[in-house]
Order: structure tokens, then sequence, then C-alpha cells
């Protein structure tokens, strides 16, 4: 009666062959794709991932190192037959798919050193005979079929992919302590990511001070080279799953950040308002992966304002008042808002009902000309001011006409 065959006995046959596969054996692909298929082998959760897997793998493996032939044992006299490793497989059995990797690895050349199996995959080719074309003998020494090599293999890995994050980790920015989207060289020779190097080379610059290296707080000059190269490289080894962890999670994150950027970018230079106001909004919060920069978000303000948007107008208001972005005017203010407002923008009553409650940025308090501004906001189409606010206007409303009644 036959052994049960285990899903691990499956996977240890196909890192067996793997793990004797050198590079010189496989397509230059393989190189970058190893750490992947590695990772997906190990997760595999049934025969038929892991007989993808093993196909996936032959398409690696170089032609010259498969036998030209493969031959089956002739029944009765009969000639042999030739077969293939992926004949007639069932692949939602454990014990069908064994069989065929155990065929691949005598398909390939490089796998001499035994055991290399009948064509039922079952018995070892010294136990029941049989030939394989290309100069290989018949007769070989049996071998346990799951040796301790595996561990070896295992080792290989460990090291392999300790020697890839350490190589990563000279890709990390100083700064931000995590891997570039936008990689620059300063002339300290290393690579940070271009916003943040900007951000504090712009900061010293204000402040009047030497440009010093974040790293070695030695004088350097404010030039930033591209560093092509390295964001290929970072690529390439996230995308091929040759880096994992945290870093490459949040790496992953901002350049999805990034081609929304994009894409609204797109939007607002055809015209789309809306678009030129979440750019703003994302430059003047550091959010979207942008790092805060109230330039930003007021050019983009004011491109909007610029079309008669009210929101726009608005968001051009409080950076007037702010002196953020632009020198602050609080009269140019009070006018944008009062422009927002007959637009139509909720929250640009409730700053003039405001202004003139507390008698704000230069206006005497008024409290009838406040509730007038509130009184406008139930019709406003442009809605974005909080439930809190909006009660407390309507209260004041009710408490002004109260006392005037």
């Amino acid at each position: 009666m036959a052994s049960e065959v285990t899903l691990w006995d499956v996977k240890n046959e196909l890192f067996l062959l793997q793990d004797a596969l050198e590079w010189k054996h496989v397509k230059p692909v393989f190189r970058s794709d190893a750490a992947r298929w590695a990772r997906s082998l190990e997760r595999a959760e049934c025969p038929a991932q892991v007989w993808k897997l093993a196909a996936e793998l032959a398409d690696f493996i170089k032609p010259g190192n498969m036998l030209a032939r493969w031959h089956d044992v002739g029944a009765d006299g009969e000639p042999p037959v030739a077969v293939s490793w992926a004949r007639e497989i069932n692949h939602n059995d454990t014990r069908s798919v064994l069989r065929s990797i155990r065929m691949l690895r005598a398909h390939v050349v490089h796998v001499i050193d035994g055991p290399l199996w009948n064509v039922d995959g079952e018995t070892p080719l010294d136990a029941g005979g049989g030939g394989v074309d290309g100069g290989m003998t018949t007769k070989r020494k049996a071998r346990d079929p799951y040796p301790e090599s595996n561990d070896a293999a295992e080792s290989n890995e460990k090291r392999y992919r300790k020697a890839l994050e350490e190589a990563a980790d000279e890709f990390v920015c100083p700064i931000t302590q995590e891997l570039p989207v936008d990689p620059v060289i300063a002339e300290d020779g290393r690579v940070y990511e271009r916003s943040a190097l900007s951000s504090w080379i712009e900061q010293r610059t204000r402040q009047e001070a030497k440009i010093k290296s974040p790293v070695t707080n030695e004088p350097m000059g404010a030039k930033l080279l591209p560093a092509v190269q390295v964001r290929n490289l970072i690529k390439g080894m996230v995308t091929s799953g040759a880096l994992t962890g945290p870093k490459v999670d949040a790496w992953k994150m901002r350049i999805e950040e990034e081609a929304v950027v994009a894409a609204l970018q797109r939007k607002a230079e055809d015209g789309d308002l809306n678009a030129m106001n979440d750019l703003g909004d994302a430059h003047r919060l550091g959010t979207k992966g942008l790092t805060e920069n109230w330039n930003q978000a007021f050019r983009w303000y004011k491109r909007s304002a610029d079309l008669d948007d009210p929101v726009g107008i608005s968001s051009c208001a409080a950076c007037y008042v702010l002196g953020k972005g632009c020198e602050k005017n609080e009269a140019r203010a009070l006018v944008s808002w009062g422009q927002a407002a007959i637009l139509g923008h909720e929250l640009s009553c409730y700053q003039l009902g405001e202004a003139h409650r507390k008698g704000l940025h230069g206006l005497g308090k008024d409290e009838r000309e406040a509730a007038r501004w509130f009184r406008r906001m139930p019709s406003c189409s442009s809605k974005s001011t909080t439930k809190l606010l909006v009660e407390k206007a309507a209260n004041f409303v009710r408490e002004h006409d109260a006392k005037h009644s």
C-alpha cells in the first residue's frame, strides 16, 4: 500500500529542484523573481497551486538544461514511449502532482546526483530500471528523497533576503527613514527623498544658515541630482517581491498616492475645478503623499478662484487672513468671502457673519449684519460647513430675532 503523500512532500520536492538550480541554469529574469516564487511556494495551500509554480519554474529553466527526450520503459518488450513530465496530471491530487514534479527533476540534466525517478513518479530508476536519453546512466545510488539539504536551501534563502534588505537600507532616506519615491543624490553623496531634502534646504536658507548635510553635518551645496537608477532598482525589488516589510508597504502606499496626485493634476490642467481644490487641500494639509506647501496650495486655489469657483475663492480668503501662501490681506479676504457668499458658498456666509458678530478683520461689531449673512446659509448651494457651526448660526439668528421682535 502506497504511503500517504502530504502537501509538504510536494512542496519539498519542488524546493529540492529549485535549490539544485544555479543561476547559469535558469533564465536571467528568474533572478529578480526567485524570492517571490519561493514565498508563493511556502504559502501554497493546495496541490494545484504547487503545480502552477512547478510549471512556472519549468518556463524559467533554460532549454539547454532540459533533456531532449524522456522515455518510458516498454512493457512486454514494447519499444519505449516518449512522455512529458506534465502528462495526464490531476492538479488537485497530491500524489499526482508529486509524480509530475519528480519527473520534472529527472528531466533537468543538472540534477545528476539523484534520486532520478522512473516515469511512474513512484520508483527511483535504480529500483525499477529504465533509461534516460542524453548519456545519463540508468543506475544511480538511491538516497533519501527529502535530504536535510532543504535546511541549506532555507539558509541560503535567508542569506539572500538579508543581503537584499541590507542593500535596500542604503537607499533609505536619512530624513524620512523611508524608501524614497523620488530619490535624489545630494552633494554629500547620499540618497534622499527629494521633497524632504528640499524642505531641509529651504528651511536652512530661510534661517540664513549654511546648508549642511543632514547626515554628516558638514557643509554642502544645494544641488540635487535625480537618482534614476536607485528609483528603478527599488521599484524592481519591490514589484518582484524581493523586498517586503513596513518600509515597502509605506513605499507602495506613496506610489499609489503619487498616481492619485498625478491623475488630479491632469484633471486640474484640463480645467476641473474640484481637482484644483483637491490639490490645494493636499498641499495645504500635507496629504496624498505631499509635504505641506502653502505656496502650492494657494496657487491651485487661485486658479480655481479665477474661474469664479466659490470654493476656490473662499480658500483664497483663508490664505489672505493667515498670510500663508500669499501676503496677509484681511480686506481682500473679506471681499473674497463676499464674492463666494454671493455665489452660494455656505461657509463664506458663516465667516462673514462671524466677522460682523465679533468685529474681526477690521470690521466693527454689527449683530444685524451678522444675522443677515447667517440667514443666507440655508439657501446656499455649496455646503461644507460643519453641523455645529450651522446650528450655532441658526441659534444666533433666533436669539437676534427674538430680541428685536
